[in-house]
């Protein structure tokens, strides 16, 4: 059996995301393509076939609730990474316990970095590049008039296809959004 990368994200929608990948596409033209998201488990090489994967996965989110989330202040995380990203301003505590839950069984990976949820802008390939975004993305996010809230209701498991393209393969709904 072939050993393929996985995550789990939920999608940003509406003019929010338009917003989070307009600013991707100006910043890193190469991740345009990628849909404005929040990461609930970061890429991890996986064994399991991906049926097991979404029972899994079913299991795990049975009781999960619906977590509001509302975004913060652009930030980075230099010197670590390049990484320019929206922050959590509220449902930050909910979406790392979500994590937890998501990160155990078929799902368990040890990850490089703690668990910080955000929603990235863009990965830059220098230092001086990411301040640079950060500083923009500031003024744009400052002066951005639409929503800044989101709720995730909706998780989905996506595999990687070729390097930093991903497929979705199953979409969750958490019980309550579905009632």
């Amino acid at each position: 059996m072939q050993l393929a990368r996985y995550a789990v994200v939920t999608y940003l929608n509406g003019p929010l995301a338009s917003f989070v990948e307009g600013l991707r596409s100006r910043f890193a033209p190469e991740q345009a393509h990628m849909r404005a998201h929040l990461t609930l488990l970061s890429p991890r090489v996986l064994e399991s076939p991906p049926e097991k994967l979404l029972s899994a996965l079913k299991r795990i989110c049975y009781k999960a609730e619906p977590v509001p989330v509302s975004l913060g202040q652009a930030e980075t995380f230099l010197p670590a990474t390049n990484t320019v990203y929206l922050g959590l301003h509220q449902g930050g505590r909910q979406v790392r316990e979500l994590h937890r839950r998501l990160n155990q069984y078929g799902f368990r990976a040890e990850d490089p970095w703690a668990y910080v949820p955000h929603v990235t802008l863009a990965k830059l390939a220098e230092s001086a590049a990411a301040e640079k975004a950060l500083e923009e993305a500031r003024k744009q996010w400052s002066s951005y008039t639409g929503e800044r809230e989101f709720l995730v209701k909706e998780i989905t498991l996506v595999r990687e296809a070729e390097h930093e393209r991903w497929n979705d393969l199953a979409k969750v709904a958490l019980p309550s959004a579905a009632l």
